[in-house]
């Protein structure tokens, strides 16, 4: 650990498959109120993180007009640091998605979407520095994107084996991290092809997964093998 870290408190604050649901309602947030109760986190500790683990660019009128670029604003004006990306953000074809991620200051990341030559297409990870504590986060993608979007709109893209991606970004990050997090939009659906539990059991130094696309709600997380896993349901009813 760098000098401190073993003190140094670090917030993790994460939603998961929202669907574009921006505006409150009797049962869901609303991104304002998440807003503010974000500002509030970081008031009381500075070393915090924001992360969604996708599902977030589609799904409501008021984002599907703007194909998706409503909700990268909104993601940014809540401060957001980073987001992985879920099958139904490929809706509007991965084209378009590469558009909101140039244009998107929240970064985006995959380290298991691949193009034909084999390259990355979306950042793998990166290293954070938060409160002297080296935090490296790496995003991964359900590889059920491939038929849960339209074909078409993943053309070209192959999605990788998510532990042997997990098991190479480890390896690339444990000498160089205090702290590896996993954003993962895969899901604790055990007719999955591929769970956040399996990748957990299979893949040792990931200290936390912040999960999505199965819509789980763990409250107090889940721990497997040393990882903890979390994920906050869905439509934003809880942060």
């Amino acid at each position: 650990f760098a000098e401190d870290a073993e003190t140094t408190k670090i917030t993790i604050i994460h939603t998961n498959d929202t669907h574009a649901r921006l505006e409150s309602t009797a049962t869901e947030l609303g991104f304002a109120k998440i807003a503010t109760l974000i500002k509030e986190a970081k008031a009381a500790n500075p070393n915090t993180l924001v992360l969604d683990a996708g599902d977030t660019l589609h799904g409501m009128p008021i984002v599907n007009i703007s194909k998706g670029e409503n909700a990268i604003k909104v993601l940014e004006a809540a401060g957001y640091d980073y987001m992985t990306l879920g099958n139904h953000d490929f809706n509007y074809g991965k084209e378009r998605l590469f558009e909101l991620k140039d244009m998107a200051k929240v970064g985006m990341l995959s380290a298991n979407i691949l193009n034909e030559k084999g390259e990355y297409v979306f950042t793998p990870y990166v290293i954070k520095e938060v409160g002297g504590v080296k935090v490296g986060i790496f995003g991964l993608t359900t590889p059920e994107t491939a038929y849960k979007t339209s074909p078409t709109n993943v053309e070209g893209l192959t999605f990788a084996d998510s532990i042997e991606v997990s098991k190479k970004m480890v390896k690339e990050l444990q000498d160089k991290t205090d702290v590896i997090v996993a954003l993962a939009h895969i899901g604790l659906d055990e007719s999955s092809v591929i769970t956040s539990k399996a990748i957990a059991e299979a893949v040792e130094g990931i200290d936390v997964i912040i999960d999505g696309h199965s819509h789980t709600l763990l409250e107090t997380g889940n721990l497997v093998n040393n990882t903890l896993i979390a994920q906050t349901g869905n439509y934003d009813q809880n942060l």
